[in-house]
């Protein structure tokens, strides 16, 4: 089997294994006050304090909550601050029209409730027009959310400078970014971010947690009530075990960090020569894309059939976000290049430090021969 598709979901690796067995020894209820309770919660606390010290922020300005991943993270962040603020008057929201549908559909639904929404213009390459955006900004602008990295086509949002610029110029707009294509496969600096969400199966976590990190300051609606929580903002028992997992993952992701980057670089400009060798192959990524996804359209052939394909000689790729794998147009690639045809035969490979060179070697051999 050769696994091409870490960006729909990573294995579990050791450390997150490991982690998971020593938290299960410890079995207290953090909401408890007794001893085993207490120890919980006080592991929990040092794992807040280390996913947030491992992403370079300040656990005196910001504070991460606990979800089950980045859907929820990100619904928690839209409709939390949407529901605290609207009725001060504040009811716009700008995004773009290459989110993830866990940011598009909650934003939707915001708009039934008198959310107006905007999409900021995007450059050739698909990067936010920072200077069309900041025209879209009015007095009653809310938040801007705007993703890190596109799941579909690794384009990477310059999200430091318009966290910066926001945070400048109109420090009254909440900026968040959906950080769950980011975090493991390239470093950014978010100190000037007011939210932030992220999914931890995508680095080499367990599925089912993920968490909304934002500045303690940030005041917002929880979206789950009842019952209590080692935080305020989200009720109910926190997993121990799994926040344990996540925190050990994520530093084991980020050890080395450098040396598996460039590893994915070369495995990424290697198959992108290789595919561009073949007749009716276009590569839709830019160059601006992080190098563990690249997407491509096989003209003339469908999506899924391409996926068939791969999968009946064991590799495996994706035809999109999983959350979306069940349409048979990419959105993304329509919106970014006006081709019907290359939307209906685009497909994604996402490759990870993991990867090898003769994986990599076989699929060319194999598109060859598609």
């Amino acid at each position: 089997m050769i696994y091409l598709d870490y960006s729909a979901t990573t294995p579990v690796g050791d450390a997150a294994i490991r982690a998971i067995a020593d938290a299960c020894k410890a079995p207290g209820n953090p909401n408890s006050v007794h001893s085993t309770g207490l120890s919980s919660a006080k592991m929990i606390e040092a794992d807040r304090e280390n996913i947030l010290k491992l992403l370079g922020l300040d656990s005196e300005i910001f504070e991460l909550i606990p979800t089950s991943g980045a859907t929820e993270a990100n619904n928690l962040a839209l409709k939390g601050v949407f529901e605290r603020f609207s009725p001060k008057g504040k009811k716009h929201i700008i995004t773009t029209q290459l989110e993830h549908s866990s940011i598009a559909a909650p934003l939707s639904a915001l708009q039934k409730a008198g959310a107006e929404v905007d999409f900021a213009p995007l450059l050739s390459d698909g990067t936010v027009d920072i200077e069309g955006l900041e025209k879209l900004i009015r007095e009653n602008t809310l938040i801007v959310s705007i993703g890190a990295v596109n799941s579909e086509t690794g384009i990477r949002q310059p999200v430091e400078k318009i966290a910066r610029f926001i945070k400048e110029k109109y420090p009254s707009v909440l900026f968040h970014t959906d950080a769950t294509q980011a975090i493991g496969k390239v470093k950014n600096d978010y100190s000037d971010v007011d939210m932030l969400s992220f999914s931890a199966h995508k680095f080499y976590c367990f599925k089912g947690i993920g968490g909304l990190i934002k500045r303690k300051k940030t005041v917002l609606i929880p979206q789950m009530k009842g019952g209590s929580s080692t935080t305020k903002f989200r009720s109910g028992t926190p997993c121990s075990e799994l926040i344990h997992s996540m925190s050990a993952a994520l530093s084991d992701t980020l050890c080395d960090f450098e040396a598996k980057y460039e590893r994915v670089k070369r495995l990424n400009s290697y198959l992108k020569n290789e595919l561009a060798k073949i007749p009716d192959i276009v590569i839709n990524s830019a160059q601006n894309a992080v190098p563990q996804i690249l997407n491509f359209s096989y003209l003339g052939t469908k999506s899924a059939d391409l996926q068939h394909y791969l999968s009946e000689n064991e590799i495996f790729i994706s035809t999109g976000t999983a959350c979306a794998a069940h349409t048979d147009m990419s959105a993304a690639i329509l919106m970014l290049t006006g081709d019907e045809e290359k939307a209906k035969s685009s497909v994604r490979v996402s490759i990870s430090f993991m990867t090898e060179i003769d994986e990599i070697e076989k699929l060319v051999r194999l598109m060859h021969n598609a």
